[in-house]
């Protein structure tokens, strides 16, 4: 009788969840409904069926041209959380002593240091690596997403200023070292197009001469200042951008501001 009023209880949860979940759109107060939403998966995994009611809700919210809807997040500081310390034994001893010298230096905790690190080794390693499968040819980037959440004060800035220091370090060595070929390459660029438009239009026009410049400005070497992070900028800045740096860009940012700039 008791699994029978089991899978009774199931079978009303699912009945009624196409009207329940319709109603939630109504509400345009997104909190409002991911509340409601919140108490629709709790009693869905108290019937032991999650995975299902959460697919219900993604049909819907589909159907209706709407957001998907997501659970209210769990709070840190409740008792349902337990923050676990960074196990230091996952990491190479010389990242391991890093990371405790960077949280010392700023005095901050050192899991406050450990997703900047990551980022900031991610984008040491772009373009020269990459994770392959074994099992056949399919392969991913070493880029990294990554999100460090704390409240003003907590000394986000100058964790990610430990971290960055020995990169900004390293491009303004190498632009310093490249300055003189860099300025000649863009020096030489802007020779040729203005040559180029004066084969094209000016009193002495010629097709061969315009072609002829041509080839020579495909056949330049381009050279530009290395820039290895960026975080004030429009998606299609960024992606110019990452084409002159060989498409390999950082946006490491303590503030956020890349969340500002795509909302």
């Amino acid at each position: 009788m008791q699994n029978n009023e089991i899978v009774l209880s199931k079978e009303t949860f699912f009945l009624k969840a196409t009207d329940v979940l319709g109603n939630m759109l109504i509400i345009k107060d997104l909190k409002k409904r991911f509340e409601l939403y919140t108490g629709y998966m709790e009693q869905a995994r108290e019937l032991g069926v999650e995975k299902e009611a959460a697919e219900t809700a993604e049909y819907i919210a589909k159907s209706n041209n709407e957001v998907e809807f997501w659970e209210l997040p769990i709070p840190f500081d409740s008792n349902t959380v337990q923050s676990l310390k960074f196990p230091f034994s996952c990491l190479p001893p010389v990242l391991a002593d890093y990371l405790k010298a960077v949280a010392d230096y700023v005095q901050v905790y050192p899991e406050m240091c450990v997703l900047p690190m990551f980022s900031v080794l991610s984008l040491c390693l772009q373009g020269k690596a990459v994770v392959k499968y074994p099992g056949n040819n399919h392969t991913e980037p070493l880029n990294l997403y990554t999100m460090t959440v704390a409240a003003p004060g907590e000394r986000k800035s100058g964790t990610f200023k430990a971290f960055m220091k020995p990169v900004e370090d390293f491009q303004e060595r190498y632009n310093a070292l490249h300055k003189v070929e860099i300025e000649q390459f863009q020096t030489e660029k802007a020779f040729l197009e203005r040559q180029k438009q004066s084969a094209i239009s000016g009193k002495n026009a010629s097709l061969e001469k315009a072609k002829e410049i041509t080839s020579q400005l495909l056949a330049l070497e381009e050279k530009h200042e290395l820039r290895l992070n960026i975080n004030d900028c429009t998606p299609e800045a960024l992606a110019w951008e990452m084409h002159l740096q060989g498409e390999r860009i950082g946006i490491i940012d303590d503030e956020g501001t890349v969340f500002d700039v795509l909302s």
